[in-house]
């Protein structure tokens, strides 16, 4: 607000607040058990390699379950299929288990009853931090979404126990405040 203040565009600014529609919460973590993932699960992974890895654990732990798998370095029509086959199959009760990047808080409203976040640290372009609470929320946030088969409540946990304290210290408090963004210039 004060940035559009002083650059005397306060007047076109609209804050539109949201609130969350589905109980959010974190549960108990699966202790590092792989055969505690359920219909409707989706487990982040922070690297492409760490996501493959995963899905061929939960396969072998979980005979019966169809994984699919979702990142951002995949194919168009591969991402939209596997996105669609999760969907699809928790819809029809079928045991589908998502394993994707944290790029699932970004935009995609899906069949999500608990995220499982496989770590609570990711690297960042130049060494391994630990997930900032604003991340951990978003992708947490996609689990049990207004709408979708999961809409009386989602669920978040982590797939370790000692991970567990770090996400359930983000859903604690409120978010920081903002203290700087950038701004890019229009070609205007």
């Amino acid at each position: 607000k004060k940035l559009l203040w002083s650059t005397h565009e306060a007047g076109k600014l609209t804050v539109v607040p949201h609130e969350r529609l589905v109980p959010l919460e974190v549960s108990k973590p699966l202790r590092g058990d792989h055969r505690q993932l359920r219909a409707g699960d989706c487990v982040v992974a922070f690297s492409r390699k760490q996501i493959f890895k995963l899905s061929e654990t939960i396969r072998r732990k979980n005979p019966d379950a169809s994984v699919n798998v979702v990142y951002g370095g995949l194919p168009y029509d591969v991402r939209e299929r596997e996105t669609r086959e999760f969907n699809d199959g928790v819809v029809a009760g079928k045991f589908h288990i998502l394993v994707t990047t944290d790029a699932i808080a970004y935009g995609l409203n899906m069949n999500i009853r608990r995220i499982v976040f496989s770590t609570m640290r990711k690297f960042d372009g130049r060494s391994m931090v630990s997930l900032s609470k604003t991340t951990c929320l978003q992708v947490a946030g996609r689990a049990g979404r207004f709408g979708m088969k999961f809409a009386d409540r989602g669920y978040a946990t982590t797939l370790h126990d000692n991970d567990h304290a770090h996400l359930t210290q983000a859903f604690e408090g409120k978010l920081p405040d903002i203290t700087r963004c950038g701004l890019f210039p229009t070609a205007d």
